[in-house]
């Protein structure tokens, strides 16, 4: 069967440094979630996108699409600036989607890499800390100046969390742009327009073929005619542009081998760490345990069930949860803790260290008839 997603389950030790609202003027708390066994600290989606995204950009040079102000008076919103931003000019477009509301056609991309909260799998324990500027302070009177300090008081947690990221390989590297159609020219609004003519070339159907394979299937399905065009960086095709005027429409292809990129970069950076600072303190979401499938349908499937047990990963539930589940195709693990029956229970399914190259090479052969 066809890998249609990729998920990532990442177990890792942390301090809670995702702050919620002060409380009572000088407590700084942090987000806690309730449930019937306990409170629990997490880390919300759109602070583990921006540091999953920070890294990126430090790693693999991945640059911060540029944004703009769009709307009226007091009703105006920061949104990325389409179509100078797409995803073929700026990977984070490909990765984390986009809304804009400004250009003709709200053009509007779900974000095929979905990211759950990343939640404590211990619970809080009202652990509390207290603090004051007694280094400022004396500083200030060795001047000559009189200074008292100013005490604060935050709450601590520090624990194991748990983080899935879940990406829709159906949809990472292909966009779709409706527009109205003009009834005379039946070219794209003024702007894309515009874009195309200054940043892409005129392209054929076999080149597309040649250099976008994994997307055959899905062009084919469309049923329409398009014109191409190619987009290209440092003399590499990135990737496609086609339009249909007749129905208004522009789909852009990432070519094959940039596509290929962006997931190693991803798949690298998930391996490895990601960068987790706040308040000057610096842990990363550095796996202690790590499980990657590769699925029929992107769905979180291992989310739910890693969980420690007597200080270390259940894995009966896991085991479980590979062997049974139709939607994986097979499972990659890495683990500082005990995993031996993981591994024991799961051999056919599952594969013993999380191998970069050996995952693409997976779900590259079963994905949508790409070329490897």
């Amino acid at each position: 069967m066809a890998c249609k997603g990729i998920t990532a389950t990442i177990l890792f030790e942390s301090s809670a440094l995702n702050r919620d609202e002060k409380i009572g003027g000088s407590v700084l708390s942090i987000k806690k979630l309730a449930r019937e066994h306990g409170v629990f600290s997490y880390f919300s989606r759109p602070n583990i996108r921006h540091h999953l995204f920070t890294t990126l950009q430090y790693q693999y040079n991945w640059e911060p699409a540029p944004v703009l102000l769009a709307g009226d008076g007091n009703n105006k919103v920061i949104q990325f600036d389409f179509p100078r931003a797409n995803i073929l000019t700026y990977p984070e477009l490909d990765l984390f989607g986009y809304m804009n509301t400004s250009a003709d056609g709200r053009p509007t991309r779900k974000a095929p890499l979905g990211i759950t909260k990343a939640v404590s799998v211990e619970p809080w324990q009202a652990d509390m800390s207290f603090g004051a500027n007694h280094d400022l302070v004396a500083r200030l009177r060795q001047t000559g100046e009189k200074a008292e300090p100013n005490p604060y008081s935050k709450e601590e947690h520090h624990s194991y969390y748990r983080v899935s990221f879940t990406l829709d390989l159906c949809r990472f590297g292909y966009d779709e742009y409706l527009y109205d159609v003009e009834k005379k020219s039946k070219k794209p609004p003024g702007a894309l327009c515009d874009w195309l003519e200054k940043n892409t070339d005129s392209a054929t159907e076999e080149e597309v073929s040649e250099h976008a394979g994994w997307a055959q299937n899905k062009i084919a399905s469309l049923g329409e005619k398009f014109e191409w065009r190619k987009y290209s960086k440092e003399e590499q095709t990135v990737g496609f542009v086609g339009i249909s005027g007749q129905k208004g429409k522009a789909v852009f292809i990432v070519a094959d081998e940039e596509r290929k990129k962006r997931l190693a970069n991803l798949l690298c950076v998930l391996k490895n760490g990601i960068m987790l600072q706040s308040s000057g303190e610096c842990y990363g979401i550095v796996p202690r345990f790590i499980i990657i499938g590769c699925l029929t349908v992107p769905v979180p499937v291992f989310n739910n069930f890693v969980n420690l047990k007597n200080g270390s990963v259940d894995t009966d539930e896991l085991s479980k949860v590979i062997m049974e589940n139709d939607y994986v195709l097979r499972a990659y693990v890495s683990s500082f803790f005990p995993c031996d029956k993981l591994l024991e229970k799961g051999t056919t399914k599952v594969t013993e260290g999380i191998k970069v190259q050996e995952i693409l090479s997976f779900c590259l052969e079963n994905n949508h008839g790409e070329k490897k």
